[in-house]
């Protein structure tokens, strides 16, 4: 069992083994996952500084959810009529753009408004990714 489990650790650990379309999309899904988490566990607190009540953020982190759902999918369509790499650049550019826009929103202290939609958008065009990904390294 031992041997079997540090076979497979040397086989995951070994990522130049890998193709490198595939290694790029691993390592920026994982960027986008940790830096999303991130903003997930300060925009509460930061919604809370601006005078929101919980009950409240409550409701939007549950549309954020919802948001999820709609671009999951919408990203499968998009993945199977456009091919799953067309959808994941589209997916992550549009995530990069919609980050810096909610970076900007809460430097400027723009309306709480606009960064909720941002931070739909962010999570509408995260979710755009996954089953192209998905799809993508089925293949």
């Amino acid at each position: 069992m031992a041997k079997t489990v540090a076979l497979v650790l040397d086989r995951f650990w070994n990522i130049a083994q890998y193709p490198k379309e595939l290694r790029i999309l691993f390592f920026s899904r994982t960027l986008l996952s940790a830096s999303f988490s991130l903003s997930f566990t300060f925009l509460p607190v930061y919604f809370e500084r601006l005078g929101m009540r919980l009950d409240l953020i409550g409701l939007l982190f549950g549309g954020n959810i919802l948001m999820s759902a709609f671009g999951s999918l919408l990203g499968g369509p998009l993945a199977d009529n456009f091919g799953a790499r067309k959808t994941i650049v589209l997916s992550v550019k549009l995530r990069a753009i919609i980050t810096t826009i909610v970076a900007l929103i809460i430097f400027f202290g723009l309306s709480p408004a606009l960064l909720i939609t941002a931070f739909y958008a962010n999570t509408f065009f995260a979710h755009l990714l996954h089953p192209a990904a998905d799809s993508f390294t089925s293949k």
